[in-house]
């Protein structure tokens, strides 16, 4: 499969971006079961919070592998508002040449 991208402005994803990220998630999930009745508690409290489905955690990964490019465009499209971003450089002016301090 090659690089199928879906652009939003200025930003592209990546589908050898979005594989690694959904891995992360997934390894980081299996490292770190609920062992204690705190942990435990706590993710019940997110399942009831947010009203998720009682097999959340058994479908964890399931659910993370199932994520594809084009949802990744769809959430950052919904919760990232490009209009409002900025852009900061640091460094000096681009008017400035190498040797100038000023």
């Amino acid at each position: 499969a090659g690089d199928a991208y879906v652009g939003i402005s200025w930003c592209y994803f990546f589908k050898r971006e979005v594989d690694p990220a959904k891995d992360y998630m997934a390894k980081a999930a299996a490292a770190q079961p609920p062992r204690t009745n705190s942990k435990l508690a706590e993710n019940l409290a997110v399942i009831g919070f947010y009203g998720l489905p009682l097999d959340y955690l058994n479908r964890f990964n399931e659910r993370i592998e199932a994520v594809t490019v084009k949802d990744v465009k769809d959430a950052f499209k919904r919760r990232v508002k490009v209009d409002d971003m900025v852009t900061v450089i640091v460094g000096p002016e681009p008017s400035a040449s190498p040797g100038d301090k000023g």
